[in-house]
């Protein structure tokens, strides 16, 4: 279950109370970022597990991630249940290539509307009666564009009606927008529940692993560099989102060690789908439940790459020359060319020449 756009400090008491008291009974991952500054990005790299240097190479060739492959080959009932439609970005050529029979877009003119015939479908998936385990990916998008219906609870104020953000500046009071972007937090708060009370309707809560996550932050101007929204820095705003993943039997924690995209999937093929591969044949990334410090992650953009380090972000600009940036997005003074980036720049490359077949 993915929010567009949902950074890590709205899964709040009080901006999102459902979700934040769901996360008490999960494991919490406080410390999570996405692979990707950008829709495009962050799933890519949160269903490939491989950075988004490849979403090019994907489309291309037209092989879907190796975690739905393994899905499907372990015969497992797929669903789409996105409020966007999933050909732009072109995931039906990259991430559900080969899957012919999935529901790529959802009805409505607003994205609430479309929000709810996603929910409303996935509800429909719940009530078939198929002995198979589902996949589902629930892609909610009214936080994405700050979308709230008129006679929802509005309760961050003062707030605007919506951003336009040809108008906004370095020197524009940030205020009414982010509460307009809370206010769309708290409200697909409510559809969260909503999706979560269906799994106890149709008796699938005790044995379903829920994910909750984002594919992107949002920000509004937090460093005071004229940055607002997403694809334009690798900063904690654009780049950090709330994980919440709720594993039968495994109770509940808080993490505090840093996780990134690539991890989920790399978790699901090990612990749900049992392959045997080594990690490197299909993902960079760690098991959730046995994670170790990195001292990076590479994240992507459209044009742009950041290797994000503990304590600065180099960026890959697109002419790949390098810029030193601290964590705030300013000129650094660290520059050294330290292993990290010869790492980074071999990984883009690292899976060009690799078979993903997983067993």
């Amino acid at each position: 279950l993915a929010v567009d756009a949902l950074r890590y400090d709205m899964l709040d008491t009080e901006i999102m109370p459902y979700t934040s008291e769901y996360a008490k009974t999960a494991w919490n991952f406080e410390n999570y970022f996405s692979a990707g500054n950008a829709t495009r990005d962050g799933i890519f790299s949160l269903f490939y597990g491989i950075p988004s240097s490849y979403w090019h190479n994907a489309r291309n060739s037209g092989i879907p991630a190796a975690m739905m492959s393994a899905l499907r080959d372990r015969d497992y009932r797929i669903g789409t249940f996105s409020s966007a439609n999933l050909y732009s970005p072109e995931f039906h050529e990259t991430v559900f290539a080969t899957f012919n029979n999935l529901r790529f877009n959802s009805k409505g003119t607003t994205a609430q509307e479309r929000d709810d015939d996603c929910i409303k479908d996935f509800e429909k998936m719940l009530m078939e009666k198929d002995s198979r385990s589902f996949f589902s990916f629930v892609f909610l998008d009214n936080v994405h564009s700050s979308s709230v219906p008129d006679d929802a609870p509005h309760p961050f104020t003062p707030y605007h009606s919506s951003i336009n953000h040809l108008e906004l500046t370095n020197d524009t009071d940030p205020t009414p927008y982010l509460n307009l972007y809370k206010n769309a937090a708290y409200f697909a708060d409510m559809n969260i529940k909503r999706i979560l009370d269906l799994l106890k309707k149709y008796n699938v809560e005790d044995n379903t692993i829920v994910i909750i996550t984002a594919d992107h932050g949002q920000e509004f101007n937090e460093n005071h560099l004229n940055f607002w929204g997403h694809n334009g820095n690798f900063t904690k705003y654009q780049l950090q989102v709330p994980l919440v993943v709720k594993w039968p039997d495994k109770g509940h924690r808080i993490i505090k060690e840093r996780a990134v995209g690539y991890d989920v999937s790399t978790t699901i093929m090990q612990d749900v789908l049992g392959v045997e591969n080594p990690t490197e044949d299909y993902s960079v990334g760690q098991n959730l439940f046995d994670l170790k410090p990195i001292s990076y992650f590479l994240a992507g953009s459209y044009i742009e790459f950041g290797i994000v380090e503990q304590d600065r972000i180099v960026l890959i600009d697109r002419f790949n020359a390098l810029h030193f940036k601290d964590l705030n997005y300013r000129d650094s003074s660290n520059t050294t060319r330290d292993k990290n980036i010869f790492d980074a720049l071999m990984l883009m490359n690292k899976y060009l020449k690799r078979n993903n077949t997983v067993q």
